[in-house]
């Protein structure tokens, strides 16, 4: 996660910038169609980010930003997706975190987005990161102790109980009730995906047709998932939704050379990556999975 903001800040510092009078887009509900859920779009508005002084908007990159000393609040213009940048010097950065435990900090978060608009029946787990730090020089014969920084809480989205998996929203928060960072994307679901995760789930939970998915998909189904999948946060392609079972599926990592007596229970270096697949077994892409599909 602190690696995705690092990155996202270097594209963001990046390029040229144009002084814009681009209004943002409309913060809040974001309607559904054919009996889906709502989303939510963040914004400026709702934002408690810590922006700081001078602030002033700028349009760079497909991003509509607001840039202050402090850091950048940037909203992508095409997908909403939402980003609170902090700059190295911030003032925010340096403070403590939020509360006397990650808990207190999953609370205050889970309050500030319900508050802000996220619909809070849409809220599943609350989980938390811990954000450590330790200072020395290489040359030092103990190692330097480590103390907390900050803390992260992650908010994860369901519907009827079915995760949504490219749904987020999570920030830090310092000792002031201040965002040092955050990010949101929160999107409408449309009630066609929903109506077929809700049979994918009967499905799964019937022995029999359980049974006869997993023949289909050539796996076991007892250990997939039901999901509702939709474009990820960093696609600029028309926006996609649909239900899934998705597998988890595990492979030897790259140049790694398997041992002639491999067996399940040999720990090898492996990496991982997740396959979508329908009610009639048929695999599923996002949009973002098919731009790394071979050419046919």
């Amino acid at each position: 996660m602190k690696l995705t903001i690092l990155i996202l800040t270097a594209a963001l510092a990046a390029g040229c910038v144009t002084q814009v009078r681009v209004p943002d887009r409309q913060s809040g509900v974001i309607a559904a169609t054919d009996g889906g859920v709502i989303g939510y779009q963040h914004g400026a508005d709702r934002s408690n980010f810590a922006v700081g002084a001078h602030a002033h908007r700028t349009l760079e990159h497909g991003y509509l930003k607001h840039v202050g000393s402090e850091g950048t609040f940037a909203i992508d213009r095409v997908n909403g997706s939402a980003y609170g940048v902090p700059k190295a010097s911030a003032h925010s950065q340096h403070l403590g975190p939020y509360g006397k435990s990650p808990n207190d900090h999953n609370a205050f978060v889970r309050a500030y987005f319900v508050k802000s608009g996220i619909p809070v029946e849409q809220i599943g787990a609350v989980k938390g990161r811990t954000l450590l730090e330790a200072t020395g020089t290489a040359d030092e014969k103990e190692r330097a102790t480590p103390k907390v920084t900050g803390y992260y809480t992650v908010l994860e989205r369901t519907v009827d109980g079915i995760p949504v998996a490219d749904s987020f929203a999570w920030a830090r928060v310092n000792a002031e009730g201040q965002i040092v960072e955050e990010a949101v994307y929160w999107p409408a679901i449309a009630g066609a995906v929903i109506a077929k995760a809700r049979q994918l789930r009967e499905v799964r939970d019937d022995p029999k047709r359980r049974h006869e998915l997993a023949t289909r998909i050539s796996a076991d189904a007892s250990s997939a998932q039901i999901v509702i999948r939709h474009s990820s946060a960093s696609s600029d392609e028309p926006f996609e939704g649909f239900a899934s079972v998705d597998l988890l599926v595990k492979v030897m990592a790259p140049g790694t050379e398997q041992s002639p007596n491999y067996d399940k229970t040999t720990l090898m270096p492996q990496t991982a990556y997740v396959r979508h697949f329908d009610i009639d077994g048929k695999e599923l892409f996002l949009p973002q999975e098919r731009l790394r599909l071979p050419r046919q």
